[in-house]
């Protein structure tokens, strides 16, 4: 009945998120042109492509806030935000806050070097 749980890999919760942001920005198109094309000859309503193209963009807002509000595995603060401001960092390599590199463990401070960047929360 139980599984047996093993080691969680922190960014696997950061893949699930990039790839529903991607879905929402490739899958617009489809689904608005999608709509257009079956509703109209089925319940003859123009409008429907409309109702499907606002609640689509607003699908991708919602998909992009929280993609952009993944928390850091080792530090917690937003990895790619700084600052409390939205100025979006998507091709950030490392947190903005501690230094942790993307897809690498959260391991303690001291055994990763600093490529330049302050790591630990008595530099920041």
């Amino acid at each position: 009945m139980n599984e047996p749980v093993g080691p969680v890999d922190p960014w696997d919760e950061y893949r699930r998120r990039r790839k529903l942001n991607l879905f929402a920005f490739i899958g617009y198109l489809p689904a608005v042109l999608g709509t257009a094309v079956v509703a109209e000859p089925l319940i003859h309503f123009p409008g429907a492509p409309l109702v499907v193209m606002v609640g689509w963009m607003i699908f991708i807002a919602v998909a992009d806030v929280r993609h952009a509000k993944f928390r850091c595995p080792r530090c917690g603060g937003l990895f790619f935000l700084r600052y409390g401001r939205y100025t979006r960092y998507y091709d950030e390599p490392r947190c903005v806050h501690c230094g942790l590199p993307k897809y690498a463990p959260p391991v303690p401070d001291e055994m990763l070097p600093s490529y330049g960047f302050p790591i630990g929360p008595e530099k920041r």
